[in-house]
């Protein structure tokens, strides 16, 4: 039984799934980890082969036109992946987190830090995001950021918070309406009491783009922060400097944030390079 499990899931993103294989085995101080990527690309599955992955499985490939509703597809995939990924990881691991492929998480010790600490203190999932403070026809039970959730294995197992069967029909019928964001804060407080949840972080310090920052006349106002900048929007960026968490959609910003935490650039895998 490894101490950390690590689930990541995504679609095609192989160049992103490789440099976070890398920086898992080949940077992380922390070497008990069991590493478990799903994704619902065949090609990109198969070009996974080989490299250093406990679990890799193939999730389902649902499209556009199985749905009446725009997103419901794109969803249905996230929430597809996100599961088979993290199943897979809390069946060898006592605590697993979970993050998307185009996403990175700097430092493994941050990791097992707050693995410890939810073992002190009897906290069986954590997660970041505006929690209760964001209900909307998107998030009707409220905002949990779908990026570095961490789990107590056990818990996941345990309880079904993430199964088969009658909870994937049930997700099938919001899909169209809830984000992912919703569908994850959903799944977590129907399976897991309050007293045992810990919201680390509502991400008021992280850095964004300049585009959400008042001196952008066109920037959009969030009156959940008190500066009104939208410090959980995600593309093209989205750095967390305490814990050195990174969501990046561009490869400058990628090298960027690799450099300024100190991180080597060379751990960054390109497919073409291979």
């Amino acid at each position: 039984m490894k101490k950390i499990g690590v689930a990541i899931s995504g679609y095609n993103k192989l160049d992103e799934i490789l440099t976070n294989i890398n920086i898992i085995r080949n940077h992380w101080s922390e070497k008990s980890v069991f590493l478990s990527i799903c994704c619902n690309d065949p090609t990109t599955l198969e070009r996974l082969k080989g490299e250093n992955i406990d679990s890799l499985v193939l999730g389902v490939d649902y499209k556009k036109d199985q749905f009446s509703e725009p997103k419901a597809w794109l969803r249905m995939r996230q929430y597809d992946t996100i599961k088979k990924s993290v199943l897979q990881a809390a069946k060898n691991s006592e605590y697993t987190i979970q993050w998307h492929s185009d996403a990175y998480a700097l430092y493994s010790q941050t990791v097992v830090d707050m693995a410890s600490f939810m073992k002190e203190n009897n906290k069986l999932v954590a997660f970041r995001g505006k929690w209760r403070n964001d209900i909307s026809t998107k998030r009707p039970v409220g905002h949990t950021d779908d990026h570095f959730i961490l789990f107590n294995s056990s818990h996941v197992l345990n309880t079904g918070l993430l199964s088969e069967g009658d909870q994937v029909e049930h997700i099938k019928r919001v899909a169209g309406t809830w984000s992912c964001e919703g569908i994850m804060c959903y799944l977590i407080s129907s399976h897991t009491p309050d007293e045992n949840i810990w919201h680390y972080d509502d991400m008021r310090e992280n850095i964004v783009d300049k585009k959400f920052y008042p001196e952008n006349p066109e920037a959009p106002v969030d009156p959940y922060y008190k500066d009104g900048v939208a410090h959980c929007a995600i593309p093209p960026f989205n750095f967390d400097p305490n814990r050195k968490f990174l969501h990046s959609d561009l490869w400058s910003h990628t090298e960027r944030f690799f450099k300024e935490s100190g991180v080597p650039t060379s751990l960054i895998r390109r497919s073409e390079n291979l």
